[in-house]
């Protein structure tokens, strides 16, 4: 499958709504998870989205992929990016574009120097200093919504093999499907530091 062409832009709460980027998104097929609700929204301070190259000037790009950042002051030099939504496009999924997006957060880890490899990936500047990431996530691959039983991607080896480790394991963490256990993962500014001196 061709690697689709995106542009990566950070934008802030402060900087204008974002939550007419985010009920769009909202609408999207995001199983195994539902809808994030009103409250989930509004926490979300930050996004990096992922817009396609459409190949003529006078075309917008699409929205192909989004993550929403809730920023928690952890210290009083110190902020916390808690990744509320990560989200590809259904008909754009398996392209890279997840990759790309967490990729281009941990760039934002301070002093996280931006990939040297050859990358199609844009160094980013992102307007928050964040020292450390933070998420949760469904432990199995698979999760019973409702009457329907959907596989998904086995996020937590995703996200390990992007540099975040496992905190702890929450026994029926999700409500809605109470017999999958989540995973927090954190990833902060020194792992990500040692794993630039390594690669």
């Amino acid at each position: 499958m061709a690697t689709t062409k995106l542009a990566l832009e950070w934008k802030q709460k402060s900087a204008g709504s974002l939550r007419g980027i985010l009920d769009d998104v909202n609408r999207w097929d995001l199983a195994p998870y539902p809808p994030l609700i009103d409250k989930e929204l509004d926490r979300i301070d930050l996004v990096l989205t992922a817009a396609t190259a459409t190949g003529t000037p006078d075309t917008q790009p699409i929205l192909v992929g989004i993550v929403g950042i809730a920023l928690v002051q952890m210290s009083r030099h110190q902020v916390e990016g808690y990744l509320s939504m990560v989200a590809v496009r259904p008909d754009h999924r398996h392209e890279g574009i997840g990759t790309a997006l967490i990729r281009g957060v941990i760039q934002a880890l301070i002093q996280t120097k931006p990939p040297q490899h050859d990358s199609k990936e844009p160094a980013l500047s992102c307007p928050v200093e964040m020292h450390r990431l933070r998420l949760h996530t469904i432990r199995s691959g698979t999760t019973t919504l409702s009457s329907a039983t959907t596989t998904h991607v086995d996020t937590v080896t995703w996200y390990s093999r992007l540099g975040f480790q496992v905190r702890r394991v929450i026994p029926k963490y999700y409500r809605f499907s109470p017999a999958d256990e989540g995973v927090e993962m954190v990833l902060d500014s020194t792992i990500s530091r040692k794993r630039d001196r390594l690669q």
